[in-house]
């Protein structure tokens, strides 16, 4: 029988080195996130429909006049008055539209992300889960969760803006996407 002809139905893992194994391993690992986290987060209409950069403003629920703000490299929520670049952010799509980068419009080369574990705003590798975001639906509100740290949430239950696992119907992880005109 002729090699070229042949149909092989599966791959056969005995026969390849470690390092194949390790490789053919750690593609099924990530092809296993990527549907994970496509089938386990049921993203809002915005975020499906995110084309191109939106310019946002993000207020909270539960705290209703509290918006997310940049200060720098610093990000918070405030409910006092402050400059409106400092309450504008920019969405801006991933490459597979279900996903966003959530971008500072007072210094534009700073995203939220939480590579380091606890949220920054600060600059970033473009392939970094960490400051990529899902925006979900929750009734006439979103939540925004990280893709990198899936049980995590932007929220600001302990009083200070964060990204944390939180409870369903928290409306502390709630949050109104205003776009700017």
């Amino acid at each position: 029988m002729n090699n070229e002809n042949k149909i092989v139905p599966f791959v056969s893992y005995r026969n390849m080195s470690e390092p194949q194994n390790i490789m053919h391993f750690k593609y099924l690992i990530t092809a296993l996130v990527i549907c994970f986290i496509s089938a386990c987060s049921t993203t809002s209409h915005f975020a499906n429909t995110v084309e191109k950069e939106e310019t946002v403003k993000f207020q909270n629920k539960w705290k209703k006049g509290e918006f997310i703000v940049s200060n720098y490299k610093d990000v918070t929520t405030s409910s006092k008055p402050v400059s409106e670049i400092q309450e504008l952010w920019i969405i801006e799509p991933v490459e597979n539209k279900s996903l966003v980068r959530i971008r500072s419009m007072k210094d534009e080369s700073l995203y939220l992300h939480v590579e380091n574990g606890v949220l920054e705003l600060g600059e970033i590798k473009k392939g970094w889960w960490s400051a990529q975001w899902a925006i979900i639906n929750h009734g006439n509100f979103v939540r925004i969760k990280n893709a990198w740290k899936i049980n995590h949430y932007l929220n600001i239950e302990n009083g200070q803006l964060e990204s944390s696992p939180v409870k369903d119907g928290w409306h502390s992880a709630m949050w109104h996407i205003e776009v700017a005109k």
